[in-house]
């Protein structure tokens, strides 16, 4: 249902599934909601242990008070994660491999630095600030797995074009800066991924902290292995 949703462009924020009248659920589509919305904050390691504590408060007063009083700090992060789930949503989706750290970045300490991305695991944290106006070079190498039925699957940072998913090789070597101040209503920078692949020249819009991870389906990152090596270097 959310599947279907999404093509028809069709998704429902996280408020509005909080909103939902007891009513609506005369209908299968908001009981598909409520599910996605358990199932993301009981699958994500940073929201499990507060969600858990709510069902002993079921009556809707006191539940509606509690969850607010125990997600009050992760508003926007909690948004955006919400917003990627519905947006990527497939069988299988590991919630765990995809949960995001959103800690804030720190600026190059000097002119280049090299870093080691996962393949099996979903948007990571490079703890890297990088700043508006500024160009920086990345360049990607590696050779890692992407798969292994009918046999391993092979890719290096510039993808496997036998096989697309979201429009890029599977495999390949993504990007996307999140701003420091974030805005409610702009784009959600995770569903707006830039394509390194080997590598690119990039001048973030904004000052924001870069993530990088390999393009794959949310319910396909068990089978991968190995990593990307990623060189980031601040254009003079």
């Amino acid at each position: 249902i959310v599947q279907d949703a999404r093509r028809a462009g069709r998704l429902l924020r996280l408020d509005d599934v909080f909103d939902f009248d007891p009513r609506a659920f005369l209908v299968n589509d908001s009981y598909a909601w409520s599910w996605a919305t358990a199932v993301l904050l009981d699958g994500n390691p940073s929201y499990r242990r507060r969600f858990r504590e709510l069902p002993r408060r079921a009556t809707r007063e006191e539940f509606d008070r509690r969850f607010e009083e125990l997600f009050a700090g992760d508003g926007d992060q909690l948004r955006e994660e919400w917003e990627l789930f519905v947006a990527t949503i497939e069988h299988g989706h590991d919630l765990k491999r995809t949960a995001i750290d959103f800690s804030p970045g720190e600026p190059l300490a000097k002119q280049d630095t090299t870093l080691s991305v996962a393949v099996d695991r979903g948007w990571q944290n490079s703890r890297l600030l990088l700043e508006a106006g500024e160009t920086y070079q990345l360049k990607a190498s590696g050779r890692y797995q992407v798969d292994d039925e009918p046999q391993i699957w092979w890719s290096e940072p510039g993808g496997v074009s036998i096989r697309y998913y979201n429009g890029q090789p599977l495999g390949m070597l993504l990007a996307t800066v999140r701003p420091q101040e974030t805005t409610p209503g702009e784009p959600n920078p995770f569903l707006h991924p830039i394509p390194v692949g080997l590598g690119i020249r990039l001048t973030p819009k904004s000052t924001g902290t870069l993530y990088l991870r390999i393009n794959d389906s949310a319910g396909e990152l068990d089978d991968n292995r190995g990593s990307v090596k990623v060189s980031i270097r601040r254009q003079p």
